[in-house]
């Protein structure tokens, strides 16, 4: 009987199909077709557009949410692997500064005056190592 109220040309089983997809309740429906003299007779065309509205808007608030979470986890990943670059670039600086000294140490330590030509700039990596190179070669000399 409720069926034939909402739509009583539309067959049953293809008007319980569109409610079970949905998430709309019939008896909402059903209110507000009552509440709405002025509408008129709700066809069955008009009725299975309603319930497809309905279910395409579900399930776009769905994908919504999920890709907002996706965009936060990947927001987080994004900021993890930052603070990991930093970290690691703190601990390659540290480690440059660790061997820029231990040469300075090594060269005082074997008498070899350090030149100008010698001196270390703190941004360079290859500065550093062609000078261990070219002390290892000296202190070797030494020994």
């Amino acid at each position: 009987m409720v069926w034939a109220l909402v739509a009583p040309d539309l067959p049953f089983r293809l008007l319980k199909a569109f409610v079970a997809n949905t998430p709309i309740l019939l008896s909402s429906l059903l209110n507000w077709r009552l509440k709405t003299p002025s509408f008129g007779r709700l066809s069955s065309l008009r009725l299975i557009r309603l319930l497809e509205a309905n279910r395409l808007a579900t399930n776009s608030k769905k994908e919504n949410a999920l890709l907002k979470e996706e965009v936060s986890k990947l927001k987080q990943q994004m900021k993890d692997e930052q603070d990991a670059r930093r970290a690691a670039a703190v601990a390659i600086d540290k480690k440059e500064g660790v061997l820029r000294e231990s040469i300075k140490d090594l060269l005082e330590a074997a008498n070899i005056t350090v030149t100008r030509r010698h001196q270390l700039r703190e941004d360079s990596t290859s500065d550093a190592l062609s000078l261990a190179a070219e002390s290892n070669g000296q202190v070797l000399g030494l020994l």
